[in-house]
């Protein structure tokens, strides 16, 4: 028989329900060796960067982010993120595309036929470019579409300065858009494929799918990336600040 334990989920990318509970993928995973239960007095609250209903519970709290955020370590007795840092049994560095799931299984396998064959004969085009907004963050990508855009053009596919007569996939739907994006990519030789930001250890799907699909990622973002492996233990030490290795 398994352990009980009792757990919500808050200030998430979706509503705090019942069934999206069920549906996290992080309860899935406990719930292979516990008996996890919604509770409205939860003994461990997960929580994320999208509001601060996490502020009225009084338990273990665990923080989780797929944004370019940090953990606020006066709140957080736990933390799932994107920072280089050692904090002991309390920091879990995951970058979002590696959370376990159908998807991911399927980008590997796919990857595998796919990587290096980004001048295939079928690959025609020259680059493709997806992103759904613009803001005061986003400057850099948009400035290189810009300048790229005037040596050949580069197909926009989502939102932001759509140029192919409509949005690929649909956003709402994270398994469509993801295949879509994916069957989109394969026909091109380039990807732009830049970060909302460039910070240490911030790393999304955006290179995972261009390496995935074959074609040739021009990225910007996580710096620690070019860091050579002597560099990134030494790099990025306690629970609050980081820097930039040399």
């Amino acid at each position: 028989m398994k352990p009980s334990i009792s757990m919500r989920v808050v200030d998430w990318w979706v509503p705090d329900t019942q069934e999206n509970f069920y549906e996290n993928v992080f309860i899935q995973l406990l719930s292979r060796k516990y008996d996890v239960r919604y509770s409205e007095n939860p003994d461990f609250l997960l929580y994320g960067p999208f509001g601060y209903a996490h502020l009225r519970y009084d338990c273990v709290r665990i923080f989780f982010t797929g944004e370019n955020v940090r953990a606020d370590w006066r709140v957080a007795d736990y933390s799932i993120d994107f920072d280089h840092i050692d904090f002991g049994d309390r920091h879990l560095r995951l970058p979002l595309d590696f959370l376990p799931s159908a998807h991911l299984q399927t980008l590997c396998e796919h990857s595998r036929t796919r990587a290096l064959q980004a001048f295939a004969p079928k690959r025609e085009k020259f680059c493709a470019f997806m992103a759904r907004h613009s803001d005061k963050y986003t400057w850099m990508r948009e400035r290189f579409f810009e300048i790229l855009s005037q040596y050949k053009q580069v197909d926009s596919g989502g939102q932001w300065n759509n140029n192919i007569g409509g949005v690929v996939g649909d956003r709402g739907d994270e398994g469509d858009y993801r295949i879509s994006k994916r069957k989109w990519l394969e026909g091109y030789k380039f990807n732009i494929c830049f970060e909302n930001a460039s910070y240490p250890g911030y790393l999304t799907e955006k290179l995972f799918d261009a390496y995935a699909c074959g074609c040739i990622p021009i990225y910007w973002g996580d710096p620690t990336l070019r860091c050579g492996q002597e560099n990134m233990s030494k790099t990025y030490k306690g629970g609050g600040h980081s820097r930039e290795c040399a």
